[in-house]
């Protein structure tokens, strides 16, 4: 007759109590992310501003104007390369709008029959929403909120 191995788990409420602190730490955590990546951001932004604000101090600059200049530059630069990107980017969503119902088609032919659902509505639209991208991105707001909005989906994606 095989022996029985009996098993026992003993739960304390000490247990319980850590279980739920690392719950309600990771939920802080969570909800507090946010200004966590504003916080480190801005650690990096003064750990590269250092080495040039110490550089600029021998010459009785002060640290204020070069952080400011250097804000001014950086965003300068942003405003730059939007400017520079938003035309072609324009043309380039406009001309895959007016060309996505080929491009499915010739996708469509490698897909199952089985598999194949009416995608006329789906090409339309998102042919629509393409040309009104394009659209928006060639006339709409100002080039300082179109930068921000870049550089802030940007930073949240690098970050």
């Amino acid at each position: 007759m095989p022996e029985e191995h009996i098993t026992r788990i003993d739960i304390t409420s000490r247990s319980i109590l850590r279980i739920t602190l690392i719950a309600v730490g990771l939920w802080f955590l969570y909800i507090v992310s946010d200004i966590l990546l504003l916080i480190l951001t801005a650690l990096l932004l003064a750990a590269a501003i250092e080495p040039l604000a110490n550089i600029l101090q021998r010459y009785h600059i002060p640290r204020a104007v070069t952080v400011i200049v250097v804000y001014i530059a950086i965003l300068l630069a942003f405003s730059s390369a939007v400017t520079l990107i938003i035309p072609p980017l324009t043309a380039q969503i406009v001309q895959l709008a007016h060309v996505l119902p080929d491009v499915v088609d010739a996708a469509i032919r490698w897909v199952p029959a089985s598999a194949r659902i009416h995608h006329d509505t789906l090409v339309a639209t998102v042919q629509n929403w393409l040309i009104t991208l394009g659209n928006s991105l060639s006339s709409g707001g100002s080039i300082f909120e179109q930068t921000r909005n870049i550089f802030s989906g940007a930073t949240t994606i690098v970050f």
